[in-house]
């Protein structure tokens, strides 16, 4: 995440909420061409974003005006690969590539800051992977730009496809349906992070360590198991709250999670937490890397290509987060806990079908591997609250 999301705090007031959606509302629901309602929502878009989390200094003007002028530079590369069918590599790797490189260089530097750019440049990597298997019509810069700075999934995701804002935004309107569901998931989203989140937090390092006392090992446990509810109670609300927006306008957004305690190994719980990052980087990083290893040394080494796309994919991760040691640590652990995963799970299928289907169906085993794949996380959830040495230092010299 670009930090942690604060929601309202960072999303506006409820009253400009309601004041973009009926303005959205205007915009889609009339019968008129969809290029002109995109251009429309554009402009909608770009004026909610400074509302919501920009404002109108010459500063935050300049940052945003240099954000449309990468999301119009991309747009054209983008453009030039539809032209040539979608069969250029060389355009297909510049169009893929320039936001990565846009994003580290970003990251890299101190000076100038851009909220939500990890999640736009994501996007825009993934439009151009989408675009790579797609026929369908071109992409408009109307739309590239609607889908772009879409302010509930501006600052903090998901990084939702392009395609599913298209199929969604191209044939959007009003129904009870999704009224209905929209308004609930505002509503979970909203109770998540005003108050069970802020409840959570009360027990996390940075507010249960600062009581003057000594704590023990269980308390690490405690304050890591704390923080991790309270990073899924504050992201997976914004979550709830950028679907339900998205909703009332009949446009789709991506699922992000999917009730993540109750994963039973590590590979799991990385099925269903932050899905949108976690798909993407197993699309356009592990996938193609084990792939390439697998056609370099062939299928004897296929284990060692498993291995090495898993650490790689994790350091890619990191690396989107920040450069703090924390992310490393706990990233690391994953990595390490994750090929472990992916060894004990070969060796068993080695064994037999007989053998791993025991495994997989045997219900102590299960409950057992879920209690120990939370305590695991909560644990390695300490350094991604804990991101820095003086802070790290700081709580084990508490427990001395």
């Amino acid at each position: 995440m670009d930090g942690e999301p604060l929601i309202f705090s960072t999303f506006g007031d409820v009253e400009w909420i309601a004041v973009y959606l009926a303005a959205a509302l205007v915009i889609l629901l009339p019968r008129y061409p969809y290029p002109l309602k995109q251009w429309l929502l554009a402009l909608l878009n770009v004026a909610g974003v400074l509302v919501f989390f920009l404002s109108t200094s010459p500063q935050d003007v300049f940052a945003l005006g240099l954000l449309l002028g990468v999301v119009v530079a991309h747009w054209i590369v983008l453009r030039i690969y539809n032209a040539r069918g979608n069969d250029d590599d060389r355009i297909y790797w510049i169009a893929f590539l320039s936001p990565i490189a846009l994003l580290i260089a970003f990251k890299s530097q101190s000076v100038l800051h851009m909220l939500g750019i990890s999640y736009l440049t994501f996007r825009m990597a993934q439009t151009a992977f989408e675009l790579r298997e797609y026929s369908g019509p071109n992409v408009g810069l109307g739309e590239y730009l609607a889908f772009l700075i879409f302010p509930p999934t501006f600052s903090s995701g998901p990084i939702s496809p392009f395609l599913y804002y298209r199929d969604t935004a191209s044939g959007s309107s009003v129904s009870p349906h999704n009224l209905g569901v929209g308004l609930l998931r505002i509503a979970v989203g909203y109770i998540k992070f005003r108050f069970l989140a802020t409840i959570a937090q009360q027990l996390t390092f940075t507010h249960h360590w600062n009581d003057g006392f000594q704590h023990g090992y269980v308390d690490f446990v405690v304050s890591g198991a704390a923080y991790y509810f309270y990073l899924y109670l504050n992201f997976s609300g914004y979550t709830d709250i950028a679907i339900g927006i998205s909703a009332l306008l009949g446009i789709r957004v991506k699922e992000n999670f999917d009730s993540p305690f109750l994963a039973r190994n590590i590979r799991d719980f990385w099925r269903r937490w932050h899905i949108s990052l976690t798909e993407f980087v197993r699309d356009v990083v592990f996938t193609p890397l084990s792939m390439t290893l697998l056609r370099w040394f062939g299928i004897r080494f296929s284990t060692a290509a498993t291995l090495i796309a898993t650490f790689v994919t994790f350091t890619v991760l990191a690396l989107w987060h920040g450069v703090q040691p924390g992310y490393f640590i706990f990233y690391a652990a994953h990595a390490a806990a994750f090929a472990l995963n992916n060894l004990t799970e070969n060796e068993l299928r080695r064994r037999g079908r007989p053998v791993l289907r025991a495994y997989m169906e045997n219900r102590w085993i299960a409950a057992a591997s879920r209690v120990v794949t939370f305590l695991f996380i909560s644990v390695t959830f300490a350094f991604f609250e804990l991101q820095t040495w003086p802070e790290i230092r700081k709580i084990f010299a508490l427990m001395a």
